[in-house]
């Protein structure tokens, strides 16, 4: 793998809604749509991954999907295990590091997906390196000589206020 972008899955159902367990919140109307606004911008940002991989929650199973299709792949995207939320990052970067791909988008949760950022970049996942908002996402290169680095971080407000800057009845005046 030289190529790791990590997103964080798009606005859910809020923790602690009755009748649905916590694993099992998914998407929101809301979160569909802003996670398909970024998945567009982020479509001529990365080109096309070898692979998609994502947790098994459904949160971020409907994130990948939405990815999937945005960035116009055939291929289904892949449930993987160690990037439920909470997994110690030590370990998610040993599976990520066993995979053959080059270019590998994962789908995950905070506060996972940034100690894997922080852990491949600077040494430690304890850092507070970035923290990944909802349907944000972070590009990482691994390079051989030099070590892995941030290639570029994308925030979705930075997205919508971009997207609203070419609609100028949208325009925030200041």
């Amino acid at each position: 793998m030289n190529t790791l972008i990590l997103v964080r899955h798009g606005i859910a159902v809020e923790r602690g809604t009755e009748g649905i367990d916590d694993d099992d919140r998914p998407l929101t109307a809301l979160g569909r749509k802003r996670t398909a606004l970024v998945a567009r911008r982020l479509a001529r940002l990365i080109g096309e991954p070898d692979v998609v991989l994502t947790s098994p929650l459904p949160r971020a199973l409907q994130t990948a999907e939405v990815l999937r299709r945005e960035l116009g792949l055939r291929d289904a995207v892949e449930q993987f295990d160690p990037l439920r939320p909470d997994h110690d990052p030590h370990l998610l970067a040993e599976s990520l590091r066993e995979r053959p791909e080059l270019r590998i988008v994962a789908v995950g949760h905070e506060p996972t997906l940034s100690s894997l950022a922080a852990l491949l970049v600077a040494g430690r996942a304890d850092l507070p390196l970035i923290e990944l908002a909802k349907a944000g996402a972070v590009g990482l290169r691994l390079e051989p000589e030099g070590g892995p680095r941030i290639d570029w971080l994308v925030r979705p407000r930075v997205v919508r206020a971009i997207a609203d800057d070419r609609n100028p009845s949208r325009r925030k005046k200041f």
